[in-house]
């Protein structure tokens, strides 16, 4: 009977990125995700997740009590995400209050919110309260860091062994630099990160030779492009909205974002003897590992932007994964998504033989 298989319970699901990864670390039990965005939950369906469409906050977890082997929750990252305002770091004592009041099954008091979503990121607490899973995975950007130790020390008091760092997806095995804060948990086993499987990225180096771990993943092996050229960024390095970043295709991508539609392609092509550049040509002096004097955009397709298939590769999806819903909702749903190859090697450190979490 499938009502008496083990229960991964997803909050903020979004389109499904960690019950890919969940799936691909070996779960054979049941997944259902809670999401309120209706194009996430028609693309989860579409590719065959279990959706529930409901406000998170208004949902109740507790006549799963028992029931719940995991509980994953992604929270809303634009509170606090470089790509906005951060006014969410303004709430974050208001938050850790409420986390505490869920922890001691209190009702949390009223609060003027600078961003009205930033007490979402304090919900997973609430239902981890209520359903006693055996394992926890929590993931959003750097900036939550904080938020999840706080978590993290309710959790150690009720017998978890937790630990919190902030990950490098490309140490995963993903073809970008995605930077992303990490709560993972466990009743079962005792919990650390995930060895790396892949080189860390340092801008202008070259992996080096390594037996232990495989180079990272270039934008070349994962979209299966030739020649040359150098994927520009949609957002700016340093702060600097001008200053935009700029790989080449034997580098992983820049985080993909909901806004990574706008990344710009420019392909390269060799030529015996130079040859003048024009005045919007990026110059190739950044490029590590190109002989500058001898390349120059290609003609005709040179320049175009970043597809949304291709976005969705880097972001380690599997080539058949289809989104669903308007071009916006399909681009946010890409860039919010947590990238599956990451959320697999997390699973996998919380998975042993002695845990009961159900797996193959």
């Amino acid at each position: 009977m499938t009502a008496d298989l083990p229960l991964a319970v997803h909050l903020f699901a979004g389109p499904g990125g960690n019950e890919e990864g969940l799936r691909a670390a070996g779960w054979t039990g049941r997944q259902v995700g809670f999401e309120w965005d209706e194009g996430a939950c028609l693309t989860a369906m579409a590719n065959g997740h279990q959706r529930v469409r409901a406000d998170v906050s208004q949902v109740s977890l507790r006549h799963l009590r028992g029931r719940v082997e995991l509980v994953v929750g992604a929270p809303p990252c634009q509170p606090y995400s470089k790509a906005g305002d951060q006014l969410g770091l303004l709430d974050l004592e208001a938050v850790l209050e409420r986390v505490d009041a869920f922890a001691a099954d209190r009702t949390p008091a009223d609060v003027e919110w600078h961003d009205a979503r930033s007490p979402l990121a304090a919900e997973p607490m609430r239902h981890i309260a209520a359903t006693r899973p055996r394992a926890v995975m929590l993931e959003q950007v750097p900036a939550v860091l904080p938020l999840w130790r706080h978590i993290a020390s309710h959790l150690d008091r009720l017998g978890y062994s937790t630990h919190v760092e902030v990950y490098n997806a490309e140490e995963y095995g993903v073809p970008q630099t995605r930077r992303r804060a990490i709560l993972a948990a466990s009743l079962d086993t005792p919990v650390a990160r995930p060895m790396p499987t892949h080189q860390r990225y340092r801008h202008g180096r070259t992996p080096a030779p390594d037996l232990f771990v495989r180079p990272w993943v270039s934008i070349r092996e994962a979209l299966g492009w030739d020649g040359e050229g150098i994927v520009v960024s949609n957002y700016g390095t340093g702060g600097v909205a001008a200053d935009r970043g700029e790989r080449s295709f034997d580098e992983p991508a820049a985080t993909i974002t909901s806004k990574a539609g706008r990344n710009k392609v420019v392909m390269f092509e060799r030529q015996a003897n130079g040859g003048r550049r024009t005045a919007d040509e990026p110059s190739l002096t950044i490029m590590a590992g190109h002989d500058n004097g001898n390349l120059r955009i290609a003609e005709g397709d040179g320049h175009r932007r970043l597809r949304l298939d291709e976005a969705l590769r880097l972001q380690g999806f599997r080539p058949d994964f289809q989104l669903l819903g308007s071009t916006e909702e399909r681009w946010t749903q890409c860039g919010n998504a947590t990238p599956p190859p990451l959320a697999a090697a997390v699973f996998r450190s919380l998975i042993s033989q002695e845990a009961s979490l159900h797996v193959a």
